[in-house]
């Protein structure tokens, strides 16, 4: 089984345009981008909004990896958690990064949030 990526947001942008020019199918663009086929519905769903992004990293010299930021607070208090525990050699994983994930974010009163696997 190959290796899953994220894409970016080059990618995303290519994607888009193969399926709207070539007429590829999710499975085609799945296989040649080795994303999940949630990435291809997103990034096909977020057209607009990616086209847009590209833009405004081309025009500004920026990197082209497209960050979410829509639970950025809680994504940096769970990455300062994280520094603070891997400095007193504690095991952090998967799980227990989660558990302290759901917990900022519910002490940040964020809603919507899942901590995922990745």
């Amino acid at each position: 089984m190959s290796k899953k990526t994220t894409l970016t947001l080059s990618n995303k942008i290519k994607l888009i345009e193969l399926k709207q020019q070539e007429n590829f199918s999710v499975k085609d663009l799945r296989v040649k981008f080795k994303c999940e086929k949630t990435h291809v519905y997103e990034a096909i769903e977020n057209k607009d909004k990616l086209m847009e992004q590209w833009m405004s990293c081309k025009n500004s010299g920026k990197g082209k990896r497209v960050v979410s930021v829509e639970f950025e607070q809680v994504e940096r208090d769970l990455y300062r958690w994280f520094i603070s525990g891997r400095s007193k050699s504690l095991p952090i994983f998967g799980p227990i990064l989660q558990a302290e994930a759901t917990k900022l974010a519910e002490e940040l009163r964020t809603s919507n949030f899942m901590a995922s696997n990745g």
